[in-house]
């Protein structure tokens, strides 16, 4: 876990939601050529994973979330 826990249990298809991650986070992810997540509110964000999204990119979003927020 990488400190974004999902903000609903239920199975979800294309986007879920997590509380927000930090705005230097999304900062390097744009900086990756990553877009994050939809800001929802003050303490949430929307991602949408689709077929074009695969666990290569998924594992890479994962380590770098989890490099800037020290996990």
């Amino acid at each position: 876990e990488i400190g974004y826990p999902p903000v609903f249990e239920a199975e979800f298809f294309h986007e879920f939601l997590t509380r927000a991650i930090r705005p230097e986070t999304a900062a390097v992810l744009e900086q990756e050529g990553i877009l994050p997540g939809l800001p929802v509110g003050e303490d949430r964000m929307l991602w949408c994973c689709t077929e074009k999204c695969g666990r290569k990119e998924i594992n890479r979003l994962i380590t770098l979330i989890g490099e800037v927020e020290g996990h």
